[in-house]
């Protein structure tokens, strides 16, 4: 099996408008129903990085990864909730991971499904890698660790398998795109 989900404009801006009217202030909070949110800059989670990273050194990785991974898991949870999602099937949901991702800002991309791997492409970079590239900065490792950790609770949540996963590629070290990786375990 090999399959190729991209994001798009016009999927994307159809997500973001369906939000957008599902978004209300209650109790003092921004709620996407009744889920509190925070609309969060690219910036952020570049400072985010790098300030965990002076405390921390290399564990930032792990730290971020460790952030990102159950808010993947339980955005695949949620997606099973949603009102307008009532065709539970591979292509539907791989269209919304692509196309939320693509609406909430994160960047465009594109995720393959092959027989054990999934690879997961940003041709412009995910946040903290395109922070870095926007400062003319360069980093001697990748950077997206949350984003990381947030596709794969993703799948293994979606998928009910264990994987292991690696950004291979990352804008931030001068690379094209980033590009995560996932292995069946």
């Amino acid at each position: 099996m090999q399959k190729i989900c991209r994001a798009t404009w016009k999927r994307g801006k159809e997500i973001l408008d369906h939000y957008y009217s599902i978004t209300k202030t209650m109790d003092d909070e921004l709620k996407l129903r009744e889920h509190p949110i925070i609309m969060a800059r690219r910036v952020i989670f570049y400072n985010l990085w790098t300030s965990v990273e002076k405390l921390v050194g290399k564990a930032v990785h792990s730290a971020l990864f460790g952030m990102g991974k159950p808010h993947g898991t339980s955005f695949a949870t949620d997606l099973e909730k949603l009102s307008n999602y009532e065709k539970k099937d591979l292509d539907t949901t791989m269209d919304f991971l692509c196309n939320e991702t693509y609406a909430t800002g994160w960047g465009a991309v594109e995720v393959e499904l092959k027989n054990t791997t999934i690879e997961v492409r940003c041709k412009k970079g995910f946040p903290v890698g395109k922070e870095y590239v926007l400062r003319n900065k360069t980093s001697p490792e990748p950077v997206d660790s949350f984003f990381l950790g947030y596709f794969h609770g993703f799948f293994e949540t979606c998928f009910k398998k264990r994987y292991s996963s690696e950004e291979i590629t990352c804008v931030s070290m001068g690379d094209a795109m980033c590009t995560f990786l996932f292995e069946e375990m």
